[in-house]
């Protein structure tokens, strides 16, 4: 794999772990696992989209996630 697979393919990965920790009221943990359990790219795509799409509304309200704690 392709460094740009390894990091596409945590993609979704890291969509779902920052939805069960930031959102895991609004969302079912299991079910996202399940839908992004074994993503094609195109899936990896809107996981990424997704994921930079729900930090900008979280504004850093929540803190786990990629951000450095700045």
């Amino acid at each position: 794999a392709s460094p740009t697979d390894a990091s596409q393919t945590d993609a979704c990965d890291r969509y779902v772990e920052y939805m069960c920790d930031c959102h895991n009221d609004e969302y079912d943990c299991e079910q996202l696992r399940n839908t992004y359990a074994d993503p094609d790219s195109a899936t990896l795509d809107e996981c990424a989209i997704a994921l930079e799409d729900q930090e900008e509304l979280d504004a850093g309200a929540c803190p786990t996630g990629g951000d450095t704690g700045a």
